[in-house]
């Protein structure tokens, strides 16, 4: 959690929940329910084909191939700490051209020369009884 200005990165999803509970009871005098099972994140893609190709099976195997690319993201993706910024400070990602594109287009972008890798909103299922529950297999695109 980055949203409130007064504390440092939250990672862990429950006590993300409980800081954000807590913060609009005293802030809004406002009750936040429980969580309802879904969780809505970001996620990277790379071309199916690139990816088999050069056996990429994580952010971090990208890094050698990022000054060669071209990256699509969303405007919120861009212009949040914990989006681009912290992403390509984290793995170390210096790509040959970043583009802010609509989201509507970074599936496009993907499937033509304009970008190697994407970033987009992902939405799954997890279990109410644990936020942040995150998919146990993450396959390649395409």
């Amino acid at each position: 959690m980055t949203a409130w200005p007064s504390t440092s990165t939250i990672t862990d999803p429950r006590a993300v929940y409980e800081q954000v509970k807590q913060e609009y009871a005293d802030r809004f005098k406002v009750e936040v329910s429980q969580p309802l099972g879904f969780e809505n994140t970001f996620a990277i893609l790379v071309r199916g084909e690139d990816a088999r190709r050069l056996n990429l099976k994580t952010i971090s195997n990208a890094t050698t191939e990022a000054p060669r690319w071209r990256a699509g993201f969303g405007q919120d993706f861009m212009s949040r700490a914990d989006g681009y910024p912290g992403f390509s400070k984290t793995y170390g990602l210096k790509f040959a051209e970043v583009r802010e594109m609509d989201l509507s287009l970074t599936y496009i972008a993907l499937l033509t020369p304009i970008a190697n890798l994407i970033g987009l909103f992902r939405l799954w299922r997890s279990s109410p009884t644990s936020p942040g529950q995150r998919p146990t297999e993450t396959k390649a695109a395409g």
